[in-house]
């Protein structure tokens, strides 16, 4: 058997050395408390006792800084919050709480060139946040610097066309300009939005986003001891490809391999299944899981090279279903919500793109025109959440002639398409993970690896080499071969 020496993948956040046991149950104990505390209107100066407790657990510690900062400033301590910003910002430049929530108390409290100061910063480390740009740019306003302001407002409603606010801004802005057809547009988008957002459990905050929440990452101890080894081990060939499912619904993660020869379901991952209902199969380039008929059990979208085929998962094995699907040129399925109305929706991709909405029982139908397919040859795409706040499920795809595209969910069956460029043509096996534990998932894929900055991907140290897909303890890969390979951690 082969044996790989896998090294350690979590990045190790400077936030302070980690407590020891069992000081550390002590330590998220008061993190813990001091969150839900801090999330209750009622409970302001109890949030200030416990993060204050978790602070002198751990004085070097910039998460605990700043988190008694904000609690303080929420109790209504905003002095001894300011003075512990500001402490926490020399310690780490490179936290975005410190330049948010300080630009925010200097805007209220009308020293402009400090919140721009605070503002600039806040932007260049987070260039995709609505929130801070706009406030940025009420600060040029104020300031006198119409042609800055402009340029905020725009990038705010661009980032985040679910904001009203900067609508009005730009209304305001545009008629001062003589603009007037660009002034009516933001005004009836206003009107729109504000009319959209009445009854709302929340109102629009314009000085409230991620980081005027606590600081919350997960801390990852560094590795100890050797890396650790996985044994692989052949079983099956002539495949192309595998997915993860669990066809038989019994909790336990099995594989579906395809390739040329057709698909093959292996019971947790080894034991070839019999009569799968799949055995006619040939030809086949690409196999998508999804349980598309909401029953709990995965269904398959198969993509073969005389079409598309879809196969009922009916108590473990396999049925044809008949179903009106796009024609085109496809290597690659996707499923996900489009909609959000809990039924997967089918995306396909090759030299073709295609969207095939599913209408419950009646059936699914042609959408493509509706979302904003870029032209090119699709290699990969992978599901990933751009923000964890919320509910948008996002896609990002790679391409044989050109950088890779998110296109991002803007809620109601909208989508917009958003140039990667940190995701070089011919990217192949995307991965979406949180490599470096800060509640935001990242890309990882053949030689690359991006960091989800607040939903802007930048390029991250380092290079990830996937071993393949994660599958329990270890992980299943195709060899160039044509193997398939199951590995577990070496006894």
């Amino acid at each position: 058997m082969l044996r790989l020496a896998i090294g350690a993948f979590a990045l190790y956040l400077l936030t302070g050395a980690p407590a020891q046991q069992p000081n550390l149950d002590l330590l998220w104990h008061h993190r813990n408390l001091g969150k839900a505390f801090f999330e209750n209107p009622t409970t302001q100066k109890e949030a200030v006792d416990e993060f204050h407790k978790a602070l002198l657990m751990q004085p070097n510690s910039v998460r605990e800084r700043v988190n008694y900062g904000l609690a303080l400033i929420k109790a209504g301590e905003t002095k001894a919050g300011i003075d512990e910003l500001e402490k926490a910002q020399k310690q780490d430049p490179s936290v975005p709480h410190t330049w948010f929530n300080l630009g925010i108390l200097a805007k209220r409290d009308g020293d402009a060139p400090r919140a721009i100061m605070e503002f600039e910063q806040m932007v260049t480390l987070v260039p995709g946040d609505a929130v801070s740009h706009y406030n940025l740019g009420t600060m040029y306003k104020q300031t006198a610097r119409p042609a800055d302001a402009l340029r905020e407002f725009e990038l705010a409603a661009k980032l985040n066309p679910n904001l009203a606010a900067p609508h009005l801004q730009l209304f305001n802005a545009y008629r001062a300009a003589g603009r007037t057809a660009d002034s009516q547009r933001e005004i009836a988008t206003f009107q729109k939005l504000k009319k959209q957002q009445e009854g709302a459990p929340i109102a629009e905050n314009m000085e409230a986003n991620d980081y005027a929440e606590i600081l919350d990452t997960i801390d990852v101890p560094p590795q100890t001891g050797a890396p650790l080894e996985f044994a692989e081990r052949k079983v099956a060939g002539n495949v192309t490809g595998v997915a993860a499912l669990d066809f038989d619904g019994d909790g336990k993660a099995d594989l579906v391999a395809w390739g040329p020869g057709g698909v093959r379901l292996l019971k947790n991952g080894t034991e070839p299944v019999q009569a799968t209902g799949l055995e006619s199969l040939r030809d086949v380039v690409f196999v998508a899981p999804g349980d598309f008929d909401n029953d709990g059990l995965a269904d398959l979208c198969v993509l073969t090279k005389a079409g598309v085929k879809l196969y009922r998962n009916t108590k473990g094995k396999f049925l044809e279903t008949k179903a009106e699907l796009p024609k085109g040129d496809f290597t690659r399925a996707i499923w996900l919500d489009i909609d959000h109305d809990n039924d997967l929706d089918l995306i396909l991709l090759g030299a073709t793109a295609a969207l095939a909405r599913n209408n419950g029982e009646a059936g699914f139908s042609d959408e493509t025109a509706s979302f904003p397919f870029v032209k090119g040859a699709a290699i990969d795409a992978v599901r990933i959440a751009l923000r964890p706040e919320v509910p948008a499920r996002d896609l990002v795809v790679s391409y044989r002639d050109h950088e890779g595209e998110v296109y991002h969910d803007r809620l109601n069956g909208v989508f917009e398409a958003l140039p990667l460029p940190a995701l070089a043509a011919g990217t192949h096996d995307l991965r979406a993970e949180d490599f470096n534990h800060d509640s935001f998932f990242d890309l990882t894929a053949a030689g690359l690896r991006l960091r989800n900055h607040a939903g802007q991907f930048e390029k991250a140290d380092g290079t990830q080499e996937p071993a393949g897909l994660p599958f329990e303890s270890g992980y299943a890969r195709v060899n160039a071969a044509g193997d398939l390979l199951l590995a577990e951690p070496a006894k």
